[in-house]
């Protein structure tokens, strides 16, 4: 029996990352744009525009080199992501 994965590599593949004050939206490959709060990511909440606007797609998972940050899609959609409780302040 073939496994089927939990997330799509294809469809969910991120394709590019915005920002608000408050959040992350990331817009997938088959559209859909997700939202994540940038309490989640506390680097990313502290970094500079220039710092968030300098990051690399990987299908799913994003990295942000300057602040030694990534985001991994199929844990965001599944749910299985840890969320670090404190602000870490950048160098």
């Amino acid at each position: 029996m073939d496994m089927v994965p939990l997330v799509n590599p294809v469809r969910c593949a991120a394709k590019k990352v915005t920002f608000s004050k408050k959040y992350a939206r990331i817009t997938l490959a088959d559209g859909r744009v997700i939202s994540l709060p940038l309490t989640f990511y506390p680097r990313l909440q502290n970094a500079t525009d220039a710092q968030r606007q300098n990051y690399e797609l990987f299908g799913l998972n994003i990295y942000w080199d300057d602040i030694d940050e990534g985001i991994d899609l199929t844990a965001m959609l599944t749910g299985m992501y840890s969320r670090r409780p404190t602000a870490e302040p950048i160098s």
